[in-house]
């Protein structure tokens, strides 16, 4: 018989309430750090330098009449933001399968249950 335990313990990493374990702490910062380095700071300076290219040749104009220069180079930051969004979302797969190497963690178990795996024993 499932008691509220049981209950509580299957679904806790799912809740916003889910303290995770100092390996997956772990995991996650290195994460974090890896997709800003190797993904959002490319990302972002690949973005800003074609968004600045396509303002340099005309093809990018600001969406207001006015031709001053703050409002032309408005695209910039706006191009590095979705640079840096798009870096940390192509990091996401990485970061799960990392996850799911972990052994005795909660995160990892669910992580690999959605995907169909086996688990860690």
């Amino acid at each position: 018989r499932n008691g509220p335990s049981d209950i509580q313990t299957h679904t806790a990493p799912l809740g916003v309430d889910y303290i995770p374990t100092e390996e997956e702490k772990r995991v996650l910062k290195e994460c974090n750090r890896e997709s800003f380095l190797y993904r959002s700071v490319p990302f972002s300076v690949v973005s800003i330098a074609f968004t600045q290219a396509l303002v340099a040749r005309g093809n990018l104009h600001p969406t207001v009449k006015s031709h001053s220069y703050p409002l032309r180079m408005l695209h910039l930051p706006v191009a590095g933001f979705c640079g840096y969004m798009a870096g940390k979302l192509s990091y996401m797969k990485t970061c799960q399968e990392k996850l799911k190497k972990l052994e005795n963690s909660p995160l990892g178990e669910i992580l690999r249950q959605r995907a169909g795996m086996p688990p860690h024993l």
